[in-house]
């Protein structure tokens, strides 16, 4: 009897180191492998989400290409690459013969650097502003003086610089009516290429044979180009032009 007890004993210890050994060797690595893979799993499925986003993301941009290439072909003709002046003598003279004007001059001065605007200087209160007024009897209240107009905030961009961008100074001579001038300079505002209007003086014409009311007008600006400093150098190098050749341009 105390021999098959042992038997029996040594049987159920034997299976279950067997079991123990058994779940050691062979179950407890597979499923480490397999929580591995499910782990790897998991992490390539976001991986191809996110890739899935970001292509979806470039699809839908690369479908605006066009769109955007229009807008850039805009911009380049509005502020191309260097001072490309030749353009714009072509597009004055075409608003001179639109609105019946005579170019008599056009110059063109050395380009110049960008400078960043400054955003000015927040006012300060005077020290009488803040002095405590003595007693005095209440006097009527006077209207409300008008609030001073604020200032519209400085506009700057980090990709504008004086490197890249350049103003080139213009100054165009016309005759014409004052009607026909001030026409020719929305004209020459409304046109592809960018041109600000910093200044415009006129007289009397004094020339013989002129129609009554003959106006000399002179308008000062700029044109403005994104190119690099050595390139912006070389383009502000053109001549001042006289008023025969803008006028035999026109008449083409």
């Amino acid at each position: 009897m105390n021999t098959n007890r042992l038997w029996v004993i040594g049987s159920v210890l034997a299976m279950a180191v067997i079991l123990v050994l058994g779940w050691i060797v062979g179950v407890q690595p597979q499923l480490a492998t397999a929580a591995s893979a499910t782990i790897q799993r998991v992490t390539v499925e976001q991986t191809n989400a996110r890739y899935g986003a970001v292509l979806a993301k470039l699809k839908a941009e690369h479908d605006k290409l066009p769109e955007l290439r229009q807008q850039l072909a805009a911009l380049t003709s509005s502020v191309p690459a260097d001072a490309q002046s030749a353009g714009f003598v072509k597009e004055l003279n075409g608003v001179a013969a639109e609105k019946s004007v005579i170019i008599r001059s056009l110059t063109f001065s050395d380009a110049v650097a960008y400078k960043p605007p400054v955003a000015p200087a927040a006012p300060v209160a005077s020290a009488d502003s803040t002095a405590t007024p003595s007693p005095s009897p209440s006097p009527t209240p006077a209207p409300a003086a008008p609030a001073t107009p604020a200032a519209p905030p400085t506009m700057t961009n980090a990709l504008i610089t004086p490197t890249n961008f350049f103003a080139s100074p213009v100054q165009v001579g016309v005759r014409g009516s004052l009607a026909q001038v001030l026409d020719f300079l929305e004209g020459a505002q409304k046109g592809q290429r960018l041109f600000l209007v910093t200044s415009l003086s006129s007289s009397p014409s004094t020339d013989e044979g002129v129609p009554p009311g003959t106006v000399d007008a002179t308008i000062g600006g700029f044109i403005y180009s994104v190119t690099t400093a050595s390139a912006a150098a070389q383009a502000a190098g053109d001549s001042a032009l006289t008023g025969t050749t803008a006028e035999a341009n026109a008449s083409k």
